[in-house]
């Protein structure tokens, strides 16, 4: 599916949406903000739905409970999709509940 994203999320965030697609997480959905690059994007896939954003230049997974994001590390705003897909594919591969 990520051949129909649009090519500003497509930029955005690079190798990750080729690295969700291998374990079977696809974007569903995605808003682009006209000023300053901002986007979001719904991914579904292994069981789970999440959202990452950009905003002002930094990566934000939303749609979990703050428990569950604080477990996986990913609580916080990233620099870079690099920096979030270690943690994100971690989160990714454990069971639906956790």
């Amino acid at each position: 599916m990520s051949n129909s994203l649009p090519s500003e999320v497509e930029q955005a965030l690079g190798p990750l949406v080729r690295s969700l697609a291998t374990i079977n997480v696809t974007p569903v959905s995605w808003l682009i903000s006209e000023s300053f690059g901002n986007l979001a994007v719904t991914f579904r896939g292994n069981g789970k739905e999440f959202q990452i954003t950009r905003d002002r230049g930094q990566f934000m997974v939303w749609g979990p409970g703050q428990k569950t994001l604080e477990q996986a590390g990913l609580s916080r705003a990233f620099p870079g999709f690099r920096e979030l897909e270690h943690p994100l594919l971690q989160w990714l591969a454990m069971p639906r509940g956790a």
